[in-house]
């Protein structure tokens, strides 16, 4: 079973870029410090793995002999985060947080 990882989203302005860190004293709690949230948005969550970690400095690859794409790690994915405009008010996002399991 994988962990379950609870992030507490704050959204503010800010400059600098985003960065989750983990709770010193609350097991399995990580905050994520500077997000950018601009509307019709998509933040998806990884466990960081020998597979995975090909993704922090390279670009997802579909082309060639040697295709590096994260769909082919479904085992290392966490969930998935979509932020869209509300339908019912426009001036306002709804997130919809996806766990996978």
């Amino acid at each position: 079973m994988k962990n379950i990882i609870i992030l507490i989203l704050q959204i503010i302005s800010c400059a600098n870029k985003p960065e989750i860190i983990e709770s010193k004293t609350n097991r399995g709690l990580f905050l994520l410090k500077n997000p950018k949230f601009p509307k019709d948005s998509s933040f998806l969550f990884y466990q960081y793995t020998r597979n995975t970690k090909y993704f922090i400095n390279n670009n997802e690859d579909p082309s060639g002999f040697s295709s590096e794409e994260l769909i082919n790690y479904p085992e290392d994915e966490i969930s998935d985060f979509f932020i869209l405009k509300c339908k019912s008010d426009s001036t306002k996002l709804v997130g919809d947080f996806i766990f996978m399991d």
